[in-house]
């Protein structure tokens, strides 16, 4: 469900229907999201048979990386290497990003 969640309202943005700003202002755990499952993305799309599925998150994910960048030069680089997943009690990975300042 968060992944329907997330492909939908990354369509709305990649439609038009959505600001830009307002969104990526607000709605940070779509990348959070994309960057769990980037890297199984090609084989989760091939075994699925679907070449286009979740490419709305993933042009979204990327239009925010260039934002993050443009608004503040350095900031995705540098936001990309503090966040860290923290795990829960049966391993799984949480979607909730942590933040260790130093």
């Amino acid at each position: 469900m968060v992944l329907g969640y997330w492909e939908q309202a990354c369509t709305l943005l990649n439609y038009g229907l959505l600001h830009e700003g307002l969104f990526f202002e607000t709605s940070g755990e779509f990348y959070g999201i994309y960057d769990q499952i980037k890297n199984v993305l090609p084989e989760f799309r091939e075994k699925m048979g679907d070449k286009y599925m979740m490419s709305n998150l993933e042009k979204a994910a990327k239009r925010f990386e260039s934002w993050s960048n443009k608004r503040s030069p350095g900031s995705y680089s540098h936001h990309s290497k503090i966040i860290i997943l923290r795990s829960d009690d049966t391993g799984n990975m949480s979607t909730m990003p942590i933040i260790i300042v130093s």
